[in-house]
């Protein structure tokens, strides 16, 4: 039956096992920092290798047209705001005029001051009728008086008593159209009077110019809500001409020198496989190997030469260097419930001894560990 013997030698932990020749690769891959702004870079504020902590500035785009488009969107979102304010005090001065109507209640206060006046007049009316025929029937005998007279009173004297009575009949024709004038415009203010009463009872266009008030407001509002987003907007438009450094790392390769113009193109980054790859015709096996806390003089693309070392393995104090492995047919191998064991020959004795083994290579392959 063949039998067969092989020593494996143990290395200590830290022995040299074998050296490979390779480059740096950043992990994770490189991520493109792109302008969140379309614009031309003016001026590029780190270098190549430079380490970088999230959100420092890396480069500046030229900025004058945002910077005009923000300080327009600040003038107009002032202006808006006065509109509100306006608004505000309209609407608070169309609340007064519904609840204190005193600009209504005035001209009420007018029209019954016109009433009662008017009243009074036609009240007084009569007696101013009655004095002023008295006056013209003293005008008309003083007149007669003078016209007998004859020669002994004078033209002039004459003429003035003739002028006095026809004064005297024009105040009583006056008075006596008065009364007509008089009651007319009664009805007149006592109409007005009457409206201004319903008016103020309805309020209809106070009630009115306070709803239109309120609507002009919310329109005003809203139009300063729209003024905040476009500023809003062009705030962030004048911070994005700073592009910054979207994750902390070390400036790998600067592409686009100052003067060159930048799109909307977002930041990506391709995925790195990590597996190892066996290349059986070049022979050799490519292993990518992870260094958690690198030194700070490593590069990306920089070429270096990698030894490996042998890992710590427990040992036993009374252990060799040196480890004894039998391989032998499978079919040798026979099983007892979960024991397996193999049948020794003793030629000097002539038996065969059962002995017990722990099976380590896999049961179906021709040879066994």
């Amino acid at each position: 039956v063949p039998v067969i013997a092989s020593k494996a030698k143990i290395q200590s932990a830290g022995t040299p096992l074998f050296q490979a020749a390779g480059w740096v690769e950043p992990r994770p891959t490189p991520i493109r920092v792109a302008a969140l702004a379309p614009g031309v870079i003016e001026e590029l504020l780190v270098v190549e290798d430079q380490p970088v902590k999230k959100g420092d500035p890396v480069a500046n785009l030229v900025r004058e047209d945002n910077q005009l488009a923000y300080e327009r969107a600040v003038a107009d979102r002032d202006l808006r705001r006065a509109e509100v304010e306006q608004a505000k005090a309209t609407l608070e001065a169309a609340n007064v005029r519904v609840e204190q109507p005193v600009h209504l209640e005035a001209q009420l206060a007018e029209a019954d001051a016109q009433v009662s006046r008017i009243e009074t007049q036609l009240q007084n009316l009569p007696f101013e009728v009655r004095r002023a025929e008295a006056m013209r029937e003293y005008a008309r005998i003083d007149h007669q008086r003078k016209v007998d007279a004859g020669v002994a009173v004078s033209k002039l004297t004459v003429d003035e008593a003739v002028s006095r009575l026809a004064t005297a009949e024009a105040s009583l024709e006056e008075l006596i159209q008065r009364k007509n004038t008089l009651e007319a415009e009664k009805v007149a203010w006592s109409k007005r009077q009457q409206a201004l009463k319903t008016q103020l009872q309805l309020l209809v266009d106070e009630k009115e110019a306070k709803a239109t008030a309120r609507s002009v407001l919310q329109a005003s509002e809203a139009r300063l809500r729209q003024a905040e987003v476009a500023l809003a907007q062009a705030k962030l438009a004048l911070d994005r001409t700073v592009v910054r450094a979207p994750v902390a790392g070390r400036i790998y390769q600067l592409l686009s020198p100052p003067g060159s113009h930048l799109g909307n193109m977002p930041t990506g980054s391709s995925e790195s496989d990590s597996s190892t790859v066996a290349d059986i015709q070049k022979n050799t096996l490519q292993v990518k190997v992870a260094l958690p806390d690198p030194p700070n003089y490593f590069k990306p693309e920089m070429l270096v030469d990698v030894t490996f070392l042998a890992p710590k393995i427990e040992q036993h104090e009374d252990s060799s260097q040196e480890e004894m492995q039998l391989f032998i047919p499978s079919e040798l191998v026979q099983r007892d419930g979960e024991q397996t064991f193999v049948w020794l020959a003793d030629q000097a004795a002539g038996l065969a001894r059962k002995q017990n083994v722990t099976v380590v290579a896999n049961p179906s392959d021709p040879m066994v560990q």
